[in-house]
């Protein structure tokens, strides 16, 4: 290194020989190595303090728990009112009676000796006309029928097939659902092994007969708990049927199956 030293000021004795070294080009020249090694030393630095500043500002600043917030499923939307159906029917329309046909009072011959004041009709009146017990005056042309009986028919009421989403009454389980669902459901081993627990939720469909039907996992917590828990839903016993207007409907309802380890 000396010797590069010694060789590179000699070259510049040379170089500036019999010229001004004062001026300043001679001492850039005898600092050049110093100062491109400072400058290198100080960009290695820079590099080196820009590479570990995260780091540096993780270690310094604490951690921000962030908590997602949580939907409560169990909130059911609002549903309009249902509107009660009109029953009540239309009176059925007045009957346009005819008016009767012209009659002729048809006398039978009699044999008397007393002079009778009314003639017979005549052969031609006859075909215009109907015969009865009296005279009336009527359109030749109208047809003579009997009145007919109004009658009034009586529709019977129509079946409701629509399944509600909120009657007037709910559909209920007859006895201590809770109970039969604690009796009833078996604690998947798998779910049991990895501690797993939680709220399975189910929408179901309860008939206007109090049958079960629909069953769908709405929320699963997995390991088996929404499995067995539609098992045991599918096989209740039948319900008491919601109304709606005093008549029994089909209703759609979700209901919380809670999966808890004992202990846990």
């Amino acid at each position: 290194m000396e010797t590069k030293q010694i060789a590179s000021s000699r070259i510049e004795d040379l170089i500036f020989e019999n010229r001004n070294k004062a001026y300043g080009a001679y001492d850039i020249r005898q600092r050049y190595n110093r100062n491109v090694g400072i400058a290198t030393a100080v960009a290695v630095s820079l590099l080196l303090l820009f590479l570990i500043s995260p780091m540096i500002i993780d270690k310094l600043t604490p951690a921000e728990e962030i908590v997602a917030p949580v939907q409560d499923i169990r909130s059911i939307a609002e549903l309009e009112d249902v509107k009660p159906l009109d029953e009540t029917k239309p009176p059925p329309p007045p009957v346009e009676v005819p008016p009767p046909p012209k009659i002729i009072k048809f006398v039978p011959p009699v044999i008397t000796n007393e002079i009778v004041e009314a003639d017979p009709p005549t052969i031609e009146e006859i075909k215009t006309t109907t015969t009865g017990a009296k005279e009336q005056e009527g359109d030749p042309n109208a047809n003579y029928a009997p009145p007919v009986e109004e009658q009034t028919i009586i529709e019977a009421p129509k079946e409701d097939n629509t399944v509600y989403e909120f009657a007037d009454e709910l559909p209920k389980f007859k006895g201590d659902m809770y109970k039969y669902l604690q009796e009833n459901i078996k604690y998947p081993p798998l779910a049991a092994d990895n501690n797993v627990q939680g709220t399975v939720y189910l929408e179901m469909t309860v008939g206007k007969d109090g049958n079960i039907s629909d069953v769908k996992i709405k929320k699963d917590i997995g390991m088996g708990c929404g499995k067995e828990a539609e098992r045991v839903v599918r096989s209740m016993p039948k319900w008491e049927p919601g109304k709606q207007n005093g008549r029994d409907v089909s209703v759609k309802m979700t209901i919380p199956v809670k999966f808890v380890l004992q202990g846990g």
